[in-house]
């Protein structure tokens, strides 16, 4: 069995710390205003009133959209109340961790796949979703599993793994409707490699079915199946928001300063990146692209899911430089 030099003991101790300081804001009392807004306040509605419905209205109009990771809350908060739902939050950081690191070990070796999950999991805007019971890290474990998957098929071209990366991305919809966002980046992705177009239509249906019964149930009580969104009730709809960027540079959730550093060196180092590594560069292109056109209203937390291809990104550009300084 191999030892563990110094530098993954060094990674492995700042990620414990890390998800230390995580669990004990887990385990406080629930501050997040969009938990107490809706995503706990629906499911607690939803338990007293033994049945998912929708509320009319403009303060719970989010109650006909994806709601996957809420209906989770609902057993939590029949067992044991907030605390429980915050930690099944967390336990997503968490699964996400391992996710990120079986895909980076596609690329890197043990001790830079470490350093690529303490660049992901020391963004504050990760510390921060980690003790709340929102439902990002939800939506941010499911993306980074179809992305694994996808990288999986064009490594091996097995169809089940581009199955698997299909419903993946459709339980990624279902946790938050943004996610829609990401089916485009995958077509794209596909599309540019050449996939037989019967695949592509695959996933697209896979992707889009999963969610389906939230569409319908939306449609049927609202006549809009992505209500509130292109209504009246919500004003913000996707658009251009060079205002992103802003928010990527100094978000009030703040984003790690990482990214913009090694941008630099992921240009220069393009070229030498491998075939799967360059769809992992493609995909972080086409997703910041993406996270453009969303409502600026999220801060950081509406590109999280894509930072953890950001950080695979970041640590394989510093690899690929073979300076021994960075």
């Amino acid at each position: 069995m191999r030892k563990i030099d110094k530098l993954e003991l060094v990674l492995i101790l700042i990620l414990l710390a890390q998800v230390i300081i995580n669990l004990i804001g887990a385990l406080g009392p629930e501050l997040g205003f969009d938990a107490l807004w809706y995503h706990l306040t629906l499911p607690k509605i939803y338990l007293s009133e033994g049945k998912i419905f929708f509320i009319p209205g403009g303060l719970l109009y989010y109650s006909t959209m994806p709601k996957l990771i809420e209906m989770l809350y609902i057993p939590a908060l029949a067992l044991g109340g907030e605390v429980i739902a915050k930690l099944i939050h967390f336990s997503f950081g968490i699964a996400t961790l391992y996710v990120l690191y079986k895909l980076s070990r596609m690329f890197l070796a043990k001790s830079l796949s470490l350093l690529a999950l303490v660049v992901f999991y020391s963004n504050l805007v990760v510390a921060w979703q980690s003790t709340t019971a929102y439902i990002d890290l939800g939506r941010t474990f499911f993306e980074i599993l179809a992305l694994f998957f996808l990288v999986s098929y064009f490594k091996g071209k097995k169809d089940s793994a581009l199955t698997k990366s299909a419903v993946s991305l459709g339980l990624a919809i279902s946790s938050k409707l943004l996610a829609f966002g990401s089916l485009f980046v995958f077509i794209a992705i596909l599309f540019l490699q050449k996939v037989n177009a019967a695949k592509i239509f695959r996933l697209i249906l896979i992707s889009i079915l999963i969610p389906s019964p939230w569409y319908i149930f939306s449609y049927i009580n609202t006549g809009n199946p992505v209500y509130p969104f292109f209504s009246g009730i919500y004003e913000v709809s996707p658009s251009v928001n060079i205002s992103n960027i802003l928010n990527f540079i100094r978000s009030p959730d703040p984003i790690s300063p990482i990214y913009l550093i090694t941008l630099p060196l992921v240009l220069l180092t393009y070229k030498k990146f491998d075939k799967l590594l360059k769809i992992i560069a493609i995909y972080s292109f086409l997703s910041f692209l993406t996270w453009l056109v969303t409502p600026p209203t999220g801060g950081g937390r509406f590109i999280m899911p894509y930072l953890p291809a950001f950080s695979i990104l970041a640590v394989s550009a510093i690899n690929y430089s073979k300076n021994a300084f960075i």
